[in-house]
């Protein structure tokens, strides 16, 4: 508990960089209007110039904001991997004597968090709130960008949630197939004395290759599914 809530305090800069970054994204289409509405009428190079020079520094901005969220975010999956790494121990070794696991899996799984915090994958969801701010903004200049948003986020969204369906069960297929991997790699590993006296090192190999086959297996059609949903996104987001 004491971990979640000081990570909030952390959570707070990383939100306030989101909308910025979430306003800087209006400059494309704020840029253009200015090029339509005052340049090509006015028929000013002056004009051209300095619209272009706000929209750079507006740019520039939108860079240094991205990149200093993502290094926010890097840092506070580091600190919360390290405040929490001591009690997970404890935890895992209490667990390893009163069930017998020696897996370490409670340690993956803090990296699996760590890695998480610490990537892309959050984002989404400090952009989200913002979401209805930024529509509205779209009506703002103009009615018919409003609506081709809002039709291109459904389109989206249901591709997203196309893709979540399928991808969701075979991703669970992934993680149980990446935990016997490991299971049947630490259990060999740990008797690895006998295995080696008995002459058993090929079939230990050939069971390993078995499992870590299965593993590769299912998690390039989950890899497949979410490069062809990236692929169609992408170019619909290009063409919107």
């Amino acid at each position: 508990d004491n971990i979640i809530n000081d990570a909030r305090k952390g959570i707070v800069p990383v939100a306030l960089m989101a909308g910025m970054l979430n306003l800087l994204l209006l400059t494309s289409p704020i840029y253009m209007l200015q090029v339509y509405d005052r340049v090509l009428m006015s028929a000013q190079l002056a004009t051209l110039f300095w619209v272009s020079v706000i929209a750079l520094v507006a740019y520039i901005g939108l860079g240094l904001f991205d990149a200093l969220r993502s290094r926010s975010l890097v840092q506070l999956g580091t600190w919360m991997g390290q405040r929490a790494s001591v009690n997970v121990m404890n935890a895992s070794l209490q667990d390893s004597i009163r069930t017998g696991d020696k897996s370490g899996r409670h340690l993956r799984d803090l990296q699996q968090i760590q890695s998480f915090v610490g990537g892309n994958a959050v984002t989404p969801f400090f952009a989200a709130p913002f979401a209805p701010f930024f529509i509205l903004m779209t009506f703002i200049l103009h009615p018919y960008i409003g609506i081709l948003t809002i039709c291109g986020g459904i389109v989206l969204f249901s591709i997203a949630l196309w893709t979540d369906r399928r991808a969701r069960k075979a991703a669970e297929e992934v993680r149980y197939a990446d935990l016997e991997a490991t299971r049947v790699a630490d259990t060999f590993l740990q008797g690895a004395d006998y295995i080696e006296s008995a002459g058993m090192r090929g079939l230990a190999v050939n069971r390993y290759r078995s499992a870590s086959a299965d593993y590769q297996k299912r998690q390039r059609q989950v890899q497949s599914t979410l490069a062809n949903s990236t692929g169609l996104t992408k170019g619909l987001r290009m063409m919107l």
